[in-house]
């Protein structure tokens, strides 16, 4: 869980990042842009991507997930390759 008033400060990973928001809100700035994401929004992001999350209410519930790189890849693009084949039924 992503903490409340904590303050936002730019940063990147080596690995993917899924920021979902359970409760509340949060402001995600993205490689320079501000996002305002709501209740049940869910953000990926790839590694290397600059951001911060700002969280100032008691009830917002920011879910960070962190996923190596090989291991998402490995799972989404198996995942896609059954969504192409699938399209064409």
């Amino acid at each position: 869980v992503h903490p409340n008033y904590f303050p936002a400060f730019l940063h990147h990973h080596t690995y993917f990042e899924i920021i979902y928001v359970l409760e509340g809100s949060c402001i995600n700035y993205t490689e320079g842009r501000p996002l305002v994401m709501r209740r049940s929004d869910l953000l990926i992001l790839p590694p290397g991507t600059e951001h911060a999350v700002s969280s100032f209410e008691d009830g917002n519930r920011i879910i960070n997930i962190l996923i190596r790189a090989s291991l998402f890849e490995r799972m989404f693009f198996k995942q896609m390759w059954f969504i192409h084949f699938s399209a064409g039924f």
